[in-house]
Formats: structure tokens, C-alpha cells, sequence
């Protein structure tokens, strides 16, 4: 039987616009720490976790199990530029619903 456990972090700040993330109105440092520390995981490692992002403004980041989260914080950032676009790695999916 194969368990997955999902974590939702809800109602983060994050305002991604198409070009940047409005740093005065983001903490996507909070976020991106989060999802390390998550990845770092034993649930992460036995691919058996899933993070759900969701923001305030109803934007719905979804990680399966099998993706690496970027290091470097500059690189999350560009990742979540680039899914604003429809640019979306594998493993990951977006939508705009609520909770």
C-alpha cells in the first residue's frame, strides 16, 4: 500500500507579476525554506510527500513528490516567474481556485 502525505502551506504571500516577484509584498524566502526543509524529509526521500502552495491571491502551486526544489532562493523565484507563464516543470501544476 503506498501512503502520500500532503502539506498545504495556505494563504502564503507571494505576488507574482509576469516579469517579478513585488518583493515589498512577498515572502517567497518563507516559503522557499519551508519547502527545503520538507524536501529534506524522510516522507520527501521515500517519495511519499506532496506540497500544495496555495497564495492570498488564490493561486494554487501543487509539488509532487518526485520534484527538487531549487537551492537558491533566486532560482525559486525565476521557477515561479516561469509558471506564470505556463512554463511549468515537471512535477509541478497550477491553477487559481481556493481552498
Amino acid at each position: 500500500m503506498i501512503r502520500m502525505i500532503t502539506l498545504v502551506l495556505a494563504d502564503c504571500e507571494m505576488k507574482i507579476s509576469p516579469e517579478h516577484i513585488e518583493k515589498s509584498r512577498s515572502r517567497t524566502d518563507l516559503v522557499h525554506f519551508s519547502l527545503l526543509l520538507a524536501q529534506d524529509s524522510e516522507l520527501a526521500e521515500e517519495r511519499e510527500l506532496r506540497t500544495i502552495i496555495h497564495t492570498r491571491e488564490n493561486k494554487v502551486y501543487q509539488f509532487e513528490a518526485d520534484i527538487e526544489v531549487p537551492q537558491k532562493l533566486e532560482d525559486f523565484e525565476d521557477m515561479l516567474v516561469k509558471t506564470y507563464h505556463g512554463d511549468l516543470p515537471e512535477g509541478i501544476t497550477y491553477s487559481e481556485e481556493t481552498l
